[in-house]
């Protein structure tokens, strides 16, 4: 696991992605949904996957012009539209990063 990613910090992630706006546009447990790709599979779009990247894309967004896939046209708003705090992006990123290990 990434330095700082503790299976108490991905379980919190795990509470807070799907009880967030995450679920909203990237699916339940990540899944994938009509306004942004999946987080279990496919290709890594707008992230290399690592999780020092993952917190950077979930704190500063994604522009709608950095979009790289037409099929999903939404931006991400930083912090995920949401007023979440540095600890809870890092445990959102780790459970992110859990569950991504098969892309």
């Amino acid at each position: 696991m990434p330095a700082g990613v503790t299976q108490a910090s991905i379980d919190e992630g795990h509470t807070a992605f799907n009880g967030a706006s995450c679920k909203r546009c990237h699916g339940l447990d990540g899944t994938g949904a009509a306004n942004a790709p999946s987080l279990v599979s496919g290709k890594w779009l707008q992230s290399s996957g690592e999780y020092r990247d993952i917190v950077r894309v979930i704190t500063n967004g994604v522009s709608k012009a950095e979009i790289k896939d037409p099929s999903h046209p939404f931006g991400m708003r930083p912090r995920g539209g949401t007023d979440l705090a540095d600890p809870a992006i890092a445990s959102i990123a780790a459970y992110v990063w859990s569950i991504s290990r098969g892309k």
